[in-house]
């Protein structure tokens, strides 16, 4: 089957396998030269197909796949948690949910299945398709121009990098609708094609854009360049304190399994240097007061700075190997735990892969990652927060790779900690390697720049319609088409209680929730609310809704003879034995023999409710943290 791409080119799928060939650890498997299925079920394998279309079953990353030019077209099924496409093969498709794939050079196709999954065309013009659930789409200028075939507005996301585009009024101003399709100029002759979209129906939440460089309208608050290192165990007097908390000198998180002293020249090993304006921060096997396998370097600014809000960024390089955990992060300035924010976080045992975390009392700890970017520890990066009252974004290299709510405890100054830890047995990272004794995180500069800080919100504001939406700090777009709107409350000062009821009957309205706790009561229309990191309520309607509910524990209510077909829940997290964040589904006016069947899906599952002889529509709930189905402390029959 041929695929047309954005400059019209015919992309062509793999014919079917003929030969199914299975490959065991540690050898190498050929193809023949037809149309062959290898297979490396337990990794750590070699696989050759030869000339024909070759389709590669790959379960983790360490399997090597070897293509020729021009040997037939060729496919891999993924089901590692990241792969990049070797030379020469020109399809992927990702087999699990959560999983990140990128293109490389050729025009590729790219597919995935159901869940969330992150697809990165790679260089070329390539085609990619999310299928159902919520999908991360990455478009790089001076990667050709790409294609996405299923693009849902409201539930996907587009990671612009490297574009000029630093706002939503700079993206629309590069929209164009040709046809039934919306194109997006990147600049540079390049375009991203979102066939069967409305322009129209596009709006901020669907992008994930590049950081300003200039920072317009912030100003710079600290800057360290390294040009000298005034530091000191502890920080009375210098801008570095080299030891753990504010008015004490811990020298290392025992709490976390690390494998490090930190040191400073006060207690023998320095492990700082300076070299040209270049922080070195060294991790190395020797002795120390307590016994631990490395000294290692710490820095923070407990005794020197805090801020509220505002872009932190740094530069650096980040060692690899086994156990190397270096990490940039924010602590409360009163010395509590949690919150905590970490800016980023890498493992040595993979430079390829970041995480940033949100560690906060009103719920478990939020750890997202990005997979497949550049070797972290071959050359510098930058790593960035955009810190607001309402938003939290991370960065890497000026693009945006995650994003979360900001929980009602980051509400007040922190500081700053760059640090390279290493792991011990048991560790996050794993225990450190005594083959690759010695890591070096170099750092560039620190820097931190502040536009200012937001007033503390009302409780409640009741939304009866546009009118009441800029009093609660909040915006109303109508969509040029006049049949859908957008009520934005994302920088609301209070939290929202909306009934559609009461709203203008457009067909279609879409609301983005406030950080707090928000009621929202669907109506006779289609509504798409998108809710913030409270602990939310939700009210099906008579019309489809389709809900994403961010992070808190918050509550799905479907009501008897109000269900519609093609309701949908994006983000549901079951309740675990562990605890953490748990969402209810309420079902209210059902009689006492009512019950909740399952009907099909593993991530992506589906419900009906019966209860008697009424069977509502189907429910579609996309489970957000564990394997399984709803049980009983899932849900509730409200039956008063």
């Amino acid at each position: 089957m041929a695929i047309l791409n954005a400059v019209s080119v015919a992309l062509n799928t793999s014919a079917a396998p003929r030969k199914w060939l299975t490959a065991a650890k540690g050898t190498t498997l050929n193809g023949t030269s037809g149309a062959d299925a290898l297979s490396a079920p337990n990794g750590q394998a070699t696989l050759s197909g030869g000339g024909g279309d070759d389709t590669y079953v790959i379960w983790d990353a360490s399997s090597r796949i070897i293509e020729l030019a021009n040997g037939g077209i060729d496919t891999v099924q993924s089901y590692a948690s990241a792969f990049a496409l070797p030379d020469f093969v020109e399809n992927l498709q990702l087999m699990w949910t959560g999983s990140a794939g990128r293109g490389n050079a050729l025009h590729n196709i790219i597919t995935a299945g159901d869940g969330s999954q992150t697809l990165d065309g790679g260089a070329g013009n390539d085609v990619l398709t999310g299928g159902t659930g919520a999908n991360t789409f990455i478009a790089r200028r001076g990667n050709g121009s790409d294609v996405i075939t299923d693009f849902q507005a409201g539930i996907d996301k587009i990671l612009l990098q490297d574009a000029a585009l630093y706002s939503f009024g700079a993206v629309q101003a590069a929209l164009t609708q040709l046809g039934t399709d919306t194109v997006l100029s990147l600049g540079g002759g390049e375009r991203l094609v979102l066939r069967n979209v409305k322009a129209s129906l596009l709006s901020a939440q669907d992008f994930m854009l590049p950081a300003d460089p200039t920072h317009a309208g912030m100003r710079v608050t600290f800057a360290e360049e390294f040009n000298s290192l005034s530091a000191s165990a502890t920080g009375i007097g210098t801008t570095w304190k080299t030891t753990f908390k504010i008015n004490d000198q811990l020298r290392t998180l025992s709490t976390n399994k690390e494998a490090e002293y930190y040191s400073d020249a006060s207690v023998g090993v320095n492990p700082f240097s300076i070299s040209q304006g270049i922080l070195d921060i060294t991790a190395a096997p020797g002795s120390n007061p307590l016994g631990l396998a490395y000294t290692s370097g710490l820095l923070t600014t407990a005794r020197s700075f805090a801020q509220q809000y505002g872009y932190f960024e740094v530069r650096a390089q980040l060692p690899a190997g086994q156990g190397f955990w270096p990490a940039f992060w924010l602590l409360p300035a009163d010395g509590g735990w949690p919150p905590e924010i970490d800016i980023f976080e890498m493992l040595g045992k993979d430079p390829t892969t970041a995480y940033f975390s949100l560690h906060t009392t009103t719920g478990p700890t939020t750890t997202k990652s990005m997979s497949l970017l550049p070797d972290l520890s071959k050359g510098f990066h930058t790593f960035g927060l955009d810190w607001q009252a309402d938003r939290i974004r991370w960065y890497v290299d000026g693009n945006e790779v995650a994003e979360a709510a900001t929980p009602a405890d980051m509400q007040k100054p922190m500081y700053m900690l760059l640090n390279l830890a290493v792991g011990d047995a048991g560790s996050w990272p794993g225990k450190y390697d005594p083959s690759l004794p010695t890591g070096h995180m170099l750092v560039d500069y620190v820097r931190v720049w502040q536009a200012g800080t937001i007033a503390p919100p009302p409780s409640v504001t009741t939304v009866t319609g546009p009118g009441d939406v800029t009093a609660a700090g909040g915006t109303y777009t109508l969509r040029p088409d006049g049949l859908s709107d957008l009520y934005d409350f994302t920088k609301a000062r209070a939290a929202i209680h909306l009934d559609a009821a009461t709203m203008s009957a457009k067909p279609v309205h879409t609301v983005w929730g406030s950080a707090l706790g928000d009621e929202v009561r669907a109506g006779a229309g289609t509504l798409n609310f998108s809710a913030g990191a409270g602990d939310d309520t939700f009210f099906f309607g008579r019309g489809t809704s389709r809900v994403q509910g961010g992070g808190g524990n918050d509550t799905f209510v479907l009501t008897k003879g109000a269900i519609a077909a093609g309701d949908q829940i994006i983000d549901f997290h079951r309740s675990l034995p562990g605890g953490g964040e748990h969402d209810l589904l309420r079902l209210d006016g059902f009689s006492s023999a009512a019950h909740l069947d399952y009907r099909a899906g593993t991530k992506m599952q589906s419900y009906v409710v019966v209860d008697g002889t009424y069977v509502s529509p189907v429910i579609t709930i996309q489970i957000a943290n564990a394997a399984g189905t709803l049980t009983q402390a899932d849900y509730l029959f409200n039956r008063g």
